[in-house]
């Protein structure tokens, strides 16, 4: 709660600051002026023991006063120099510590005790020392002159306490009298212009507070706080006057709020009604909405509405495993690049029967652009997943069938080709060569759905091993060399020396390898370039396959679908009629199968370039 302050306290704060303020300015000022007058004396005295050296050390003035008869010179004048009302003695002490004139009685040809002219020799400094001298707080100036003799001047600072005390007194006395009188001044002003106004509209304030709309401040003043006044007097009025209207438009506020309700009843009556489970998580990232189809199908229960869900892989289906009771597993999922739209494949087991639902997870955005939270919308596959079983099957059954006429034909044709029915004439050779090839492509085909048969059904198996990558590059470039050369291509690898040997199952990793040259081969025109690069990540432990080509490329628009099963870009088919579309979706299965990446770059009429890589680790065993 906030505390409460009187304006009067307010101000006569703000006055206290002030004064301590100027006061403080004043000690500082004061203790500057202090320590300027003492650095002052200082410097004096300074000068004072340079002059004593001069007349203690002058040859020419010696023997002056010698010839003229005149003794002890130096101590009458070294005793008129002590009777300045500050300082308390001085006296000459040559090199060995030797007290040769002293203002203080009976010193005078005694050893000092006191070390401090070693150090002025030593230093070749003046020294400033704190002493006491006759129980008396002294400053002392030690001064080095001629022939290592030291000069001593003990001074009061007695005057200069005196002094800054008297200057102090003098301006804190001045200073109170004046800001006395301003701030009485001040506070009189304040209290009549500023303080009792405000006091009177805070009274009137607390009246509208209990829904007075008719008391009115009467403060008469010229004032920008009269101003203020009639200004709030008037405001008053407006108030008054809009009052009224704030009633009409609460009517119509809350017709508009049973209207919003009945629309949003509608909302729900529809979402209830959708026959695919439906959930909306709101801003706060809790549950705020669900269908009876998400408790028939998923095992919601109303408990769970406004229970927490992690926005984790945007909203991924694993995050709702303590909601979704029924158990399920999530096949496929996929962010479609936006970080807007995901779409997920979840398999529920509901009754001993397994559903299939292509989950869509899209934000809900209000006016302008605002956030409001996420729905997942679970569209029912089951049907179209048991058709596309029922055709990968029927597939899958006849390339079994078809595999076996096809190879007795391979043979047979082999057999009559190699003159074991009798020899044949070169156009019986030519037609038998036609239909060997052609059976040799559909060999190929048939081989190509019973590969994408298995992958489908889990049964592509695989035989993991490490084995020397080396071996299945060299085994592949070898096996394209007659297509290459029929066709004057040139053919770079671009590789290390060395290259590891890798955890893989070396004949699928051949047959994607085959996959990809294959195609280059194809849509290379003649006298085109095939490089093939391979790269060793020593940091992420990765092996990168590179394999570009200069064939006709491929649109932007075909790009992401060509790792589709039957897939063929349109200026493909032109150049090459021949082709099953299988496999890119082969090579891309075997791949990621191997928890490796394979992706594309091209660009049409300019060649492409599709890379891969593989973990040089291996994948877990």
């Amino acid at each position: 709660m906030m505390r409460k302050y009187s304006l009067y306290n307010v101000v006569l704060g703000i006055f206290l600051v002030l004064i301590l303020g100027i006061f403080a300015s004043i000690y500082f000022s004061i203790t500057q002026h202090k320590k300027d007058l003492i650095q002052t004396t200082i410097d004096e005295k300074i000068i004072l023991a340079s002059g004593i050296n001069e007349i203690t050390s002058s040859s020419y003035l010696l023997w002056f006063y010698r010839t003229a008869l005149v003794s002890g010179v130096e101590e009458v004048i070294i005793k008129e120099m002590s009777k300045a009302r500050d300082i308390r003695y001085i006296r000459v002490v040559d090199s060995f510590g030797t007290i040769k004139q002293s203002t203080i009685a009976e010193e005078d040809g005694k050893t000092m005790e006191d070390q401090v002219y070693k150090e002025a020799i030593a230093t070749k400094k003046v020294i400033i020392r704190d002493e006491v001298f006759n129980g008396e707080k002294l400053k002392a100036v030690v001064y080095l002159g001629y022939d290592n003799k030291t000069i001593w001047i003990g001074f009061s600072l007695a005057n200069i306490e005196k002094v800054i005390r008297t200057v102090f007194i003098r301006d804190i006395a001045t200073t109170s009298g004046i800001l006395a009188l301003i701030v009485l001044i001040t506070f009189l002003l304040l209290r009549k212009y500023i303080i009792d106004p405000l006091r009177q509209m805070t009274l009137v304030c607390e009246e509208i507070g209990k829904g007075n709309l008719s008391v009115r401040i009467a403060v008469k003043s010229k004032t920008e706080i009269g101003k203020l006044i009639d200004t709030f007097n008037k405001m008053l009025e407006d108030l008054k006057r809009s009052n009224a209207g704030l009633e009409k438009a609460k009517a119509v506020l809350e017709t508009k709020v049973e209207d919003v309700k009945e629309e949003k009843n509608k909302t729900l009556a529809i979402i209830s009604n959708i026959y695919t489970p439906i959930i909306v998580v709101g801003k706060d990232n809790r549950i705020t909405l669900f269908n009876p189809a998400a408790q028939k199908f998923l095992g919601l229960k109303l408990s769970d509405l406004g229970k927490e869900i992690s926005d984790k892989d945007n909203f991924g289906l694993n995050n709702f495993k303590s909601v979704i009771r029924n158990k399920f597993i999530l096949s496929k999922s996929k962010d479609n690049g936006s970080p807007d739209f995901k779409t997920e494949e979840l398999r529920v087991n509901y009754n001993s029967e397994e559903l299939v639902y292509k989950v869509i997870t899209s934000k809900v955005k209000g006016g302008n652009d605002e956030y409001l939270g996420v729905m997942k919308i679970f569209l029912d596959l089951t049907r179209e997943t048991a058709i596309d079983k029922l055709k990968s099957e029927f597939v899958s059954i006849a390339a079994h069938q078809l595999r076996t006429p096809l190879s007795a034909i391979k043979w047979v044709i082999k057999m009559v080709l190699a003159g074991d029915a009798g020899e044949l004439n070169k156009e019986q050779t030519e037609l038998l060569s036609k239909g060997y090839k052609s059976n040799e492509r559909i060999i190929r085909l048939v081989d190509d759905l019973l590969d994408i048969s298995r992958i489908e059904e889990g049964r592509f198996g695989f035989n993991f091993k490490f084995s020397n990558f080396q071996e299945v590059l060299d085994n592949v470039v070898e096996n394209l060399a007659s297509p290459v050369a029929n066709n004057h291509l040139k053919l770079i690898v671009d590789k290390p020396k060395k290259l590891p040997e890798i955890y893989m199952d070396p004949e699928r990793i051949t047959l994607a390898l085959q996959n990809l040259l294959d195609n280059a081969v194809k849509y290379t025109p003649e006298f085109g370039q095939i490089k093939i690069t391979v790269q060793i990540s020593d940091k992420d432990k990765i092996l990168k396959v590179s394999i570009k080509d200069q064939g006709v490329g491929i649109p932007k628009a075909d790009q992401p679908k060509l790792f589709s099963k039957f897939f063929r870009a349109a200026n493909a088919v032109r150049v090459e009629t021949e082709g099953t579309g299988l496999g890119l979706f082969i090579a891309k299965n075997i791949i990621e199968k191997h928890k490796g990446e394979i992706g594309i770059n091209s660009e049409e009429g300019e060649g492409t370039e599709v890379y891969f890589s593989l973990p040089v680790s291996g994948i877990t065993k």
